[in-house]
């Protein structure tokens, strides 16, 4: 059987792929907390006081390096 080794480049190349791919979640997860936050906004306006809700998500993402 063959052993296969990979390469630093090969593995920059996977940590970079997987960076962009985080990132287009972060912007997507952002972009759905918006839509909810809107929704929730304009739903609050024909509620009473009591029901109105408070919760607001907000996508965060942390980069190490």
């Amino acid at each position: 059987m063959e052993d296969h080794f990979i390469t630093a480049t090969e593995v920059r190349g996977s940590i970079n792929l997987l960076r962009v791919r985080l990132e287009t979640l972060e912007t997507m997860a952002t972009g759905l907390g918006k839509r909810h936050f809107d929704f929730v906004m304009a739903e609050n306006k024909v509620q009473s006081w009591g029901c109105k809700s408070v919760l607001y998500a907000q996508a965060r993402m942390r980069v190490t390096r």
